[in-house]
């Protein structure tokens, strides 16, 4: 089982807003994952504007796991999150 926690600074968005989920998956030679899962993460602590999101991954094989990190909006209305114009994508090159 691998642990994984995650702060998500919220600005002036509640964490009922948000869906964060674990994609995890073997990683191939090329450096894709292989059939990625998604586990979604559970809220468990917020502190001022940072809220922390945790999940337990099970890998179902023995090698090299891949593990990406998805804040997506979330409402119960949303017919799909790519609707709502305001998924915004990290640059690859982009500080963390």
């Amino acid at each position: 089982v691998v642990k994984v926690q995650v702060g998500v600074e919220l600005g002036t968005a509640s964490p009922d807003d948000l869906a964060v989920e674990i994609i995890h998956g073997e990683v191939t030679t090329t450096g894709d994952m292989a059939a990625p899962e998604i586990t979604r993460a559970a809220l468990v602590g917020v502190d001022g504007t940072l809220a922390t999101f945790q999940a337990e991954v099970r890998p179902n094989r023995a090698g090299s796991l891949g593990l990406a990190v998805r804040v997506l909006p979330h409402h119960p209305d949303m017919g799909h999150v790519a609707w709502t114009g305001k998924t915004l994508w990290l640059a690859e090159d982009a500080p963390i």
